[in-house]
């Protein structure tokens, strides 16, 4: 970032990357807070994602099994996985709940959406 960026009542002086993988970038802004003083803000940028929770006929949930390296621990969890560049939600959605359970669904119903971009 070569010039001064407006956030609300935060202004960015500047960006350096962190840390790049395919799914998620880390930087930090060098930035003046709204109180006038100067600061680092450390941001985690995302690749889209779904989360899919699965309702059989008589409401009982699906969920799957996942190790998790960060914990070192086995967990319940609801369906979930990143997006495919470009991919529509939807279509990630089907995916993914193909991928982790081998269920089809029948009906879909969009619960929300977060977009941090």
């Amino acid at each position: 970032m070569s010039e001064t960026q407006e956030r609300g009542p935060w202004r960015v002086l500047g960006t350096r990357e962190v840390y790049l993988n395919p799914w998620i970038r880390v930087r930090e802004d060098k930035v003046l807070r709204p109180d006038g003083e100067p600061g680092i803000y450390s941001v985690v940028e995302f690749q889209p994602a779904v989360g899919i929770i699965a309702l059989t006929n008589d409401e009982q949930i699906y969920l799957v099994g996942q190790y998790r390296y960060p914990t070192g621990t086995c967990s319940w969890e609801f369906i979930s996985g990143y997006c495919e560049p470009g991919e529509e939600l939807l279509v990630a959605a089907r995916r993914e709940l193909s991928e982790e359970t081998g269920l089809t669904a029948t009906r879909w119903t969009a619960l929300g959406a977060c977009l941090f971009n």
